[in-house]
This record gives structure tokens, sequence and C-alpha cells, in this order.
């Protein structure tokens, strides 16, 4: 639970009828939950990050003592990387990476792969039973901003794609994929792009080659060596197989979008989005992990990136077909939307694609100069958004969507869930962007210009707290314009106790004045 001193805090700043409607939920401690890895995720929806990490902390120690006691139970080789053929038809339904619909955090299990004759070493048995919650504390770290502290985690592990991180007989690395993926770009925040850059392009070769080697083994599985269903599950085993690095593939290729922007390299960052696209889309045709309509809708949010990206580096024609491009995809939903909800701000992929529109269009004044236009836009999207959200609240399908959007009980989560993450970030985006083109209207009187632009941000604060408290780009917006305004100080201890009650544990929270 939050401090009685940030409750009255957060009372104060919203006022008792606001905050009485918004702070619904008591938070999970460590106390409250079992010291297993359900305890982790409880924790972890609950942003307790830095109860996270002690009961990671916790548990690797544990499981390492355990290796050390019982080392034979550890010793089979994890499936963490590709199995061999034998290991496909004996458990043609294994998948580590979870679809797009899943949870992100990562679930410390360790599997054996029991059909593998491999065997690791005492020393590397010990290692490969810690790894999961390794990765769980780099994970915790990361998220309460502490780069340095996932840094020494990884340190401590020492070069997590050498040879003491490999199946003896395979060389296949048995680490798991997320903690070599944050461990070859953690470099970018250290201030080491080059580094990363190099690091993620080896991973990215690793990727590709077991996506080629997993590609010819789904041929040899078409071609039936077994009859009946010992036939299908090996051709399933395959395809999942195939659809695991592919995914890989485009993580690390995302990661490496970052790089390349960073590093100002606008051609390699063009080249390597539209071949993210690509590839998306083959890979959309051939494995239909979403919908046609969720998959429409994320092309649409991806082409507005590559829209933002054009803007930014001054590639005006680039952003003009994209522009006409997220204006094609919103035409070809808005003819399907007859098909959809009849309330007149449902939460329809139709919708949501219009804002993104309109987003676009805002940003494209904003790049004009235009800001008088672009803040009449980012108001018209900001009014769209509270209307969608008034009818979910309102209808049968939004019951609790004020409350925390949590996943199911198997780490699913629902199409319209995702939906509602969708409208929040679009909306959120448009109010940090409304208060940002405030500064650049001529007209603006600099003696209280600040106070103004804290004072919009914070009545939209005060609107919705659980959601904007939990918004990384509103939050960073509101620290920068409190550090630019007088009382800083002030301010953000006041904003320290609203995310203490909205976000997070008060341990669990960022130093805000690093955020500028």
């Amino acid at each position: 639970m939050a401090s009685e001193k940030a409750v009255e805090s957060a009372k104060g700043f919203c006022g008792p009828a606001l905050f009485a409607a918004s702070a619904k939920h008591a938070r999970v401690t460590l106390a409250d939950v079992p010291p297993s890895a359900d305890g982790l995720r409880l924790l972890a929806s609950n942003g307790n990050w830095s109860e996270v990490l002690a009961l990671a902390e916790r548990l690797e120690a544990e499981v390492a003592a355990k290796a050390r006691r019982h080392p034979l139970k550890y010793m089979a080789v994890p499936c963490s990387a590709s199995p061999p053929k034998s290991a496909l038809r004996a458990s043609p339904e294994h998948s580590e990476e979870e679809p797009s619909t899943k949870q992100s955090l990562p679930v410390p299990i360790v599997t054996a792969a029991s059909s593998s004759a491999s065997r690791l070493s005492a020393d590397a048995a010990e290692r490969s039973a810690r790894l999961p919650y390794v990765l769980v504390q780099v994970t915790a770290n990361l998220k309460m901003r502490r780069i340095a502290a996932a840094k020494k985690v990884i340190e401590a592990l020492g070069d997590i794609e050498g040879e003491g991180f490999r199946d003896p007989v395979t060389c296949e690395s048995f680490a798991p994929f997320s903690l070599r993926l944050v461990a070859a770009f953690l470099p970018l925040y250290v201030g080491a792009p080059m580094e990363a850059q190099k690091k993620l392009y080896a991973l990215l070769e690793d990727c590709l080659r077991h996506e080629r080697q997993c590609g010819m083994t789904g041929c040899d599985a078409r071609i039936p060596a077994l009859g009946g269903d010992d036939a299908v599950k090996q051709s399933a085993a395959s395809t999942a197989l195939q659809l695991r690095w592919t995914q890989r593939v485009l993580r690390v290729q995302r990661a490496l979008l970052h790089v390349h922007i960073h590093l100002n390299q606008q051609s390699l960052a063009h080249s390597l989005v539209e071949q993210v696209l690509r590839s998306e889309e083959m890979w959309h045709h051939k494995f239909h992990d979403l919908s046609d309509e969720l998959y429409q809708l994320r092309r649409t949010l991806q082409l507005q990136q590559l829209f933002c990206f054009a803007l930014h580096v001054g590639d005006a024609s680039h952003a003009q077909a994209t522009h006409a491009a997220i204006h094609e995809i919103a035409a070809g939903t808005g003819a399907k939307s007859s098909a959809e909800a009849t309330l007149p701000n449902a939460l329809s992929n139709s919708s949501l694609c219009k804002l993104v529109v309109l987003t676009c269009d805002a940003f494209a004044a904003v790049f004009k100069g235009e800001y008088k236009k672009a803040m009449r836009l980012f108001s018209d999207v900001i009014e769209a958004t509270n209307h969608m959200k008034e009818s979910l609240r309102t209808s049968a399908d939004g019951r609790d969507t004020d409350a925390r959007l949590s996943p199911t009980s198997d780490g699913s989560i629902s199409e319209s869930a995702l939906r509602r993450w969708v409208l929040q970030d679009i909306c959120a985006n448009a109010q940090v962007s409304y208060a940002t083109c405030q500064a650049y209207c001529g007209d603006a009187d600099p003696t209280t210009l600040m106070s103004c632009l804290c004072t919009t941000l914070e009545g939209y604060a005060k609107a919705e707290p659980q959601v904007l408290c939990n918004s990384d780009a509103f939050v960073e917006s509101l620290v920068r314009f409190y550090t630019l305004s007088g009382d800083r100080e002030a301010n953000l201890r006041r904003l320290a106790d609203l995310l203490e009650v909205f976000r997070c544990d008060r341990r669990s929270l960022p130093n805000l004045e690093a955020l500028v």
C-alpha cells in the first residue's frame, strides 16, 4: 500500500472525488505473494519492481543451492536453443517465444530437454538454473531506470555468448534469448552505441541462421516420413520453431533500429524499417498469429513511427508517401466499419486508425511550423479518445476499464484489452504533444508559459491519474516542464507521491531528476 503521506498528497492534487474514483486497487506486496514465479508475476503486475528484484535474488540463490546439492537434476540442457529433430518430435507443443498477444515479462521457468543426450558440467548446470532469475533482475532494474545496476548484473555473468553458456555437444546457447538481447542492447544506454550495434548484428546473424535452418526443416517435414499423428505433430513442431526464430529476428531488428536512429544512420534506419514491415507482412500471412484487423492496426502504428522518423530527419517525400499509406489503410478499415460495433464511439479498428490519421496530420502541421493547427488537431484527438473512453465505461464491454488491464491466468491478453492500451497511448501522446505545441505558439507569454504548460498536463493527470502515471512519455514531459519552471523540488516531490499511489511502490520509482 502507498504511504499515508503519499495518499494525502494525491488526494490534495486530484481532489477527494476524483481520487476516490481512481484509487480502486490495493497494491500487492512481497508478503502477499508466494515465493515463486507466480509471485514474481503478481508483483510485476502491480509495479513493485523493487520487490520483484528482491524475490528474484532470493529465488536465484535458492535454485543455485539446489543445483549444487542435486547437480544431476539440473545437468540436462535447457530448451532455449534450437532442439534437435528428435526433440522436435518429442515435444511439438513447446514454444519458448510468446505470441505478440502475450505478456512481455520474462517467466523464470527452466525446462529440460529430456530427449537430449547432452549434459552440462556442474558449474554450467548451476549457471543455467540461475539465468531465468537473472533475467528478471535485469528487467526489474531497467524498469526502475537503474542502468548501472542492470549492467552490473549482466557483467557478473561474464560473456553470455561464450562457451560457458553453450551446449557442449551442439554448441547452441542455453541462455534465455531475452537475456542475450538485453545484454547486446544495453551498451547503447551506457555510451557505447557502436558496441551495441556490433553485438546486435552478431545476434541477428545467429537468429537468421536458425530461421533458415527451420525453414529447411519445415520443407522436410512437409514430406511425411512418418504417418498419421506423428507426421502432423512433427510439422506443427517445425512451424512453431520457425515462428519462434522469426519473432526473434524481428525483436533484434527493432533493437537495431533504435541504435541506427541514435547514431543518425538514416539510410540504414529507413532500410531496416522497410525490411521489418515486409517481414511482418510475410509473417502474418504465414502464421496468422493476430487477427487481420489487429494486424492492420499494428501496421498502421508502425507506419506512424516511420512517418514520424521521416519528419524527424527532414525526409518530406518519404513522409508524404508513408502518410498516404496510412490514409489508405484507414480508408480500408472504414469500409469494413459496418461490420463492427454500432456505437458512435465504439473502440473499433476503424476508429483507432482514424485517430492515427488525425495524429499524423497534427505531426505534419508541426513539421510545417503550423503550431496552432497542430494544437487543434491534437485537441480533436484528445476529445475523440475521451468520448471513446466514456462509451467504454458505460458499455457492457467497458466494465472495469479504469482498473489496471491485467492478463488472464494463462498470460494471454484479449484483443479488446490491446485496443484499449492503444487508445490510452494515442491519447497520452496527443496530450503531451498538445502541451508542447503551446510552447511554440508566437502569442505565448514567456513569463507564464511554463506554468501554463504544467497546468495543462496536471489537468490531464487529475482526470486520469492511474492511466497517465503509467505513461513514461507523459511522466517524462511533466518532469521536464517542472524542471524548467519554478519550485521544482516541491513539484517533483508531489509527483513522486502521485506515482507511489498510482504506479508503483516508492522504492521502485526512478530518479525523477535524472529523467530530464
